[in-house]
């Protein structure tokens, strides 16, 4: 199960769970019904650049545009000539935010890592349907 904590702000003050006097905040979960997976085979000599502009440009644009279920994983499997894997993950409720996602995604490769990285990194997608 994909779960998303969101944390609720009221005011500028949290509130605090009596049983839980150490939480500092309010969650509400939110089931996800699909992962969007972006996974990305980057070259050794670029991993850190990359990794910056993961962070720096992809992840806020994510968040910007509403979604809050995002995870960054390395995949930690043997990968030709010391390549790096990994995979970017983002929940999403339905098919039409899916098509949304893919389609920003694609523009933003186009647009971002393409003309940094060239074929220093290379993309696939898929989408992950949860079962159970």
């Amino acid at each position: 199960m994909v779960v998303a904590a969101k944390i609720k702000n009221k005011g500028g003050r949290f509130s605090y769970p009596d049983n839980f006097p150490y939480l500092r905040a309010e969650f509400e979960l939110v089931e996800r019904n699909y992962v969007y997976n972006t996974t990305f085979v980057v070259e050794p000599g670029v991993r850190e650049r990359w990794l910056e502009v993961i962070e720096r440009d992809y992840i806020p644009w994510l968040e910007a545009g509403g979604y809050d279920d995002i995870v960054l994983h390395r995949v930690l499997a043997e990968v030709p000539e010391g390549h790096f894997t990994f995979a970017l993950m983002v929940g999403v409720d339905d098919m039409l935010r899916y098509e949304a996602l893919q389609a920003a995604m694609r523009q933003k490769y186009e647009e971002v890592l393409k003309p940094v990285f060239g074929m220093d990194v290379m993309i696939f997608s898929s989408l992950l349907k949860k079962i159970r």
